[in-house]
C-alpha cells in the first residue's frame, strides 16, 4: 500500500518538475534532465536487484518499475509540451 502511494507521488512530482523546467527553460535539453535521472535510478535499482535475493529483490524490482514509469511520464510531459507550444 505504501509503495503505491509513494509511486503516485514520485510520478506526479516527475511530471510537475518536467513541466516547471519546460516553462522556465523552454529549450530542447534541460526539461529532459528528470527523465534521464529517473531512468538512471531505475537502472540502479535493477542492478541492485540482481545482486540481492529474496524479498528485497522483489522490492527493488518494484522500485525500478516505478522509476521507469516516472521517466516515461516525465518524457511524455516534455514531449507533449514541446509539441503543443512549438506548433503555434
Amino acid at each position: 500500500m505504501l509503495i503505491g502511494i509513494t509511486a503516485i507521488v514520485i510520478v506526479c512530482t516527475a511530471c510537475l518538475l518536467s513541466c516547471l523546467l519546460y516553462k522556465v527553460f523552454p529549450n530542447y535539453v534541460i526539461p529532459y534532465i528528470p527523465c534521464i535521472i529517473y531512468t538512471l535510478g531505475g537502472v540502479y535499482f535493477l542492478m541492485l536487484g540482481g545482486v540481492v535475493h529474496g524479498e528485497i529483490q522483489l522490492q527493488l524490482r518494484a522500485w525500478a518499475i516505478v522509476m521507469f514509469v516516472a521517466a516515461l511520464a516525465s518524457f511524455g510531459v516534455c514531449a507533449w509540451l514541446q509539441s503543443k507550444y512549438s506548433s503555434t
